[in-house]
């Protein structure tokens, strides 16, 4: 059950950070090029696969690890706090980059959209490496009470971000 618990954590942080690599390979691509149209597939992934399965697994995550929140809580507290403030900007330059007339240094400002993501995927890495020390650490055990609801909103999850997945990826930016 263990297993089967870990691989319905991982499993979304994999999908997430495939996605959410799609989404900075797109951004990043666009960056050199002078084409600073985000386009629909960015807008497709952006909203609907990363969010979506990274919230579902940090939730099967607290869930799991109860136990282990008051040391974890010290080792997600920077990584997390830099996420939130990246993606909170992420989201303000893109309103800005898609909505926005007559913007003056729309490379400076898409360079900054490009950063964000950096920064995100660096938060998100520097949260993992954390957790997986620590867990290793202290040798929590995860509970699997809950692993038939858990597996539910996996194939009720992966189900909502399918139609996304397959936009994204049929799209020809």
């Amino acid at each position: 059950m263990v297993t089967l618990l870990y691989v319905l954590i991982l499993l979304p942080v994999i999908a997430w950070l495939a996605a959410f690599g799609y989404e900075t390979w797109l951004v990043l691509g666009r960056s050199g090029s002078g084409n600073y149209s985000l386009g629909a597939a960015h807008n497709d992934a952006s909203w609907e696969i990363t969010h979506t399965f990274l919230v579902y697994a940090f939730t099967v995550f607290l869930i799991s690890y109860a136990d282990a929140l008051i040391v974890l809580d010290r080792v997600l507290f920077l990584p997390a706090c830099i996420f939130m403030i990246s993606l909170i900007a992420r989201g303000c330059l893109y309103l800005y980059l898609s909505y926005g007339e007559r913007i003056k240094h729309i490379i400076f400002w898409y360079n900054l959209f490009a950063l964000s993501y950096v920064v995100t995927i660096v938060s998100v890495f520097s949260g993992l490496v954390g957790v997986v020390v620590n867990l290793r650490l202290y040798a929590f055990t995860p509970s699997t009470d809950n692993i038939g609801i858990v597996a539910i909103g996996f194939v009720l999850t992966s189900a909502l971000c399918a139609v996304p997945i397959l936009t994204a990826f049929r799209q020809h930016d």
